[in-house]
């Protein structure tokens, strides 16, 4: 019996180990994918070729593209390189094209001293550089000055891609984005962009036949200027960007629009500043697929249209929908921004449905905080609107629901046309009045309402009517007493 037991214990021991063992094998097997972040930190200790070792001058004055193209290819031969850029400028007189399949990783990077001291500049009719690697490209360190009259400094196809760190300028003449993407798992960090052009866009992120582009930021960079901010948008009916985040970012560009969504599935728009737009801070100009699950939120948002400012336009808007004939809407989240300093708030047209305007704050605005035409399935709840003009609060009207209207703060005059049997409007404060829907229909009151100043709610002046009645019958029958 002893000797069974002894058996079974070591029997049990083995097992253990073999198992133990087994998992630990396993472990070991196991390797976590490589983010943006871990592929950069990898090329940091990759074989580095600098771009003088091949002939580069970086005086502004030779023409370097021989010396950069031969930098690239040997860089490419190893596999997984970075070619440095030292401090200086460097100037190309055409397009370099950069390809490589799934097995190459490149990094151009220039001087670790910031973007003012690395500067590759040219004035060709066309993309200063095309890169049309399968996956794994980054830049960082250099400013693009490009001169030329069409073409984008960077134009990207690779899956996992990072630019950052990075200088972008153009001419006043090249209406071409100065940044452009169609790939998955692009990361644009802390670039600054000077858009001369007023029809250019600073970035561009895109979708093309049979390529997906999803997993995308646009984080902490810095765009100035005259010209537009990003666009995201579809070159084919079939696609669409998916996934995109816009954050952290300084918009004080005073073109006519600061973001412009077009065609996308899901973008985060968050803790972004929107100044100084000439016209539309955030425009939905839905087309193709349209714009859906767009969710802007703890922004602060402002065009130039506010009280005395030099550049005001008529019409400036700080999130503006428009109808397209072309695709629709939906699915738009509005929460805890600050929304000042426009001739409109946000304003909604009759193709998108799906609104949640939640927790903003509108204070100075000239004409109206939210004005909506046609549009149905919408939530204006626990909003504050500080006007300092003579301009309403909201403009609702629509034929369709359902509609929501809750727990406002309105100081300012609103009409509100909503079908009754489709539309909750209650508990919304003006001064000490309280609108309540309940009260609407206790009365018999249309669901229209324009009111002005403090608010004095119907039944208070029939009251009063009904008492001045009253007194001018008292009064009469004491003068006839007289």
């Amino acid at each position: 019996m002893m000797a069974f037991c002894r058996g079974l214990i070591s029997l049990l021991i083995l097992c253990f180990v073999l198992f133990t063992g087994a998992v630990n094998t396993q472990a070991a097997d196991v390797q976590e994918p490589l983010t943006i972040e871990n592929r950069l930190e990898a090329l940091e200790n990759s074989t580095v070729l600098n771009v003088i070792e091949y002939g580069a001058k970086g005086n502004s004055v030779a023409d370097d593209t021989p010396a950069i193209k031969a930098a690239i290819v040997a860089a490419l031969k190893i596999g997984r390189a970075t070619v440095y850029f030292p401090a200086g400028k460097y100037r190309i007189t055409e397009t370099i094209v950069i390809e490589g399949d799934a097995s190459k990783t490149l990094a151009l990077k220039g001087d670790d001293g910031g973007i003012n001291n690395t500067f590759i500049t040219g004035k060709m009719n066309g993309d200063m550089f095309d890169v049309r690697m399968e996956y794994n490209f980054a830049v960082s360190n250099i400013s693009f000055a490009h001169g030329g009259t069409s073409g984008s400094s960077l134009n990207l196809a690779p899956v996992s891609c990072i630019i950052s760190k990075c200088g972008f300028t153009n001419s006043d003449k090249n209406k071409s984005p100065m940044l452009k993407f169609y790939g998955s798992n692009v990361k644009i960090a802390n670039c600054n962009f000077d858009n001369s052009c007023l029809t250019a866009y600073a970035i561009q992120c895109t979708a093309i036949t049979g390529k997906l582009c999803i997993n995308n930021y646009i984080i902490d960079n810095y765009i100035a200027y005259l010209g537009k901010g990003i666009l995201v948008d579809s070159q084919v009916d079939g696609n669409r960007p998916e996934g995109l985040k816009i954050s952290r970012n300084v918009f004080l560009n005073t073109g006519e629009e600061q973001i412009t969504l077009k065609t996308i599935l899901h973008c985060d728009i968050s803790n972004n500043m929107l100044d100084q737009s000439a016209l539309y801070s955030i425009l939905l100009y839905p087309e193709k697929l349209g714009v859906t699950g767009i969710y802007i939120v703890d922004n602060y948002i402002s065009p130039a249209g506010g009280i005395n400012t030099p550049s005001r336009r008529e019409g400036t808007t700080c999130i503006q929908s428009v109808k397209t004939g072309k695709g629709g809407a939906s699915i738009i989240s509005v929460s805890n921004n600050m929304i000042c300093y426009s001739d409109y708030g946000i304003v909604i047209s009759d193709n998108t449905n799906g609104w949640n305007i939640a927790n903003n704050t509108f204070n100075s605005i000239e004409v109206c905080g939210i004005k909506m035409r046609g549009a149905a399935s919408n939530i204006i709840e626990s909003n504050s609107f500080l006007l300092n003009t003579e301009g309403l609060s909201v403009d609702l009207s629509s034929k369709v629901g359902p509609n929501t209207i809750v727990n406002n703060q309105f100081t300012k005059n609103y009409v509100i046309d909503l079908p009754k049997d489709l539309s909750i409007v209650e508990n919304n404060f003006a001064g000490q009045v309280i609108i309540s829907s309940t009260k609407i229909e206790k009365f018999g009151l249309p669901v229209q309402m324009i009111l002005f100043g403090t608010l004095v709610s119907l039944p208070t002046v029939i009251l009063l009517t009904i008492g001045f009645v009253k007194y001018l019958k008292k009064f009469r029958k004491l003068r006839v007493t007289k």
